[in-house]
């Protein structure tokens, strides 16, 4: 899969995510997913990152968020969420190593 088709599948990934995680407004401290999920998906459009590393960076910020916010997903939540971590995992001799690229990662601009 190339760059560009990366980059569009999880452009919709995010949107996707982000319309259901907003519609959960009464959950508590929900507004930091949304923010994460928002600037994840301004970095995509503004070429600040790549696919795979934004998409890495994403799915480990929002569990980190999840855990210490005590957030529960919704199960349609949680399978974009996975989706997302999928097309986060590299193919390929170096797919290992390229993991580290997230393992530092937070709420940057």
């Amino acid at each position: 899969m190339s760059e560009k088709e990366k980059k569009k599948q999880l452009t919709t990934l995010l949107t996707k995510l982000t319309e259901i995680t907003t519609a959960q407004a009464n959950r508590t401290n929900n507004q930091y997913l949304v923010d994460l999920l928002k600037k994840a998906s301004h970095k995509l459009q503004s070429n600040q990152q790549n696919a795979i590393t934004e998409a890495r960076t994403v799915y480990q910020n929002a569990n980190t968020i999840c855990f210490v916010n005590k957030i529960s997903l919704t199960p349609e939540e949680k399978g974009l969420l996975e989706k997302i971590n999928k097309l986060a995992q590299s193919s390929g001799a170096l797919g290992g190593l390229n993991s580290f690229n997230a393992t530092n990662t937070w709420l940057g601009n």
